[in-house]
C-alpha cells in the first residue's frame, strides 16, 4: 500500500499583479481552473492554501502533478509554496512561472534552446 508522504505548504508574497488575478476561493477559480486541470488538482488548491494559511502540514495531494506542471505550487526542499491569488487561464504563464519566481534560469536561455524561442 502506497501512502502519501506529509507537505508542509507555505504561502509566498502576493504578486503585484494580484489586483487583476483572482483568489482561490472565487467561483471563477473552480468554473475556469477545473476546465484546465480538473477538480481534483481545484480542490487541492484550495486545501494546500488553507493549511499554509494555518501553518499545517497535510498529505501530499493527487493533484500535486498538475498544479506543479501550472506553475500554480512551487516545490522547494522546505515544502510547497503556494499563493493566494491565480491568475485566469487565458493568461497563465504555464511552467516557466516557477522558473521566474525561484530565480532560476529562463526558458529563452536554457542550454540546447534558441534564444527568444521560449
Amino acid at each position: 500500500m502506497h501512502v502519501r508522504p506529509f507537505v508542509r505548504p507555505h504561502l509566498y508574497p502576493q504578486p503585484d499583479r494580484a489586483d487583476t488575478w483572482w483568489h482561490v476561493t472565487s467561483p471563477l477559480v473552480r468554473t475556469h481552473w477545473t476546465a484546465v486541470i480538473g477538480p481534483t488538482a481545484v480542490a487541492d488548491l484550495l486545501r494546500l492554501v488553507a493549511a499554509a494559511q494555518r501553518g499545517i502540514a497535510i498529505r501530499a495531494p493527487h493533484g500535486l502533478r498538475a498544479l506543479v506542471t501550472e506553475g500554480i505550487v512551487i516545490p522547494s526542499p522546505d515544502g510547497l509554496y503556494v499563493s493566494e491569488h491565480i491568475w485566469p487561464p487565458d493568461r497563465r504563464p504555464g511552467p516557466r512561472y516557477h522558473r521566474l519566481l525561484r530565480g532560476g534560469v529562463p526558458m529563452s536561455t536554457r542550454p540546447g534552446r534558441r534564444r527568444g524561442a521560449g
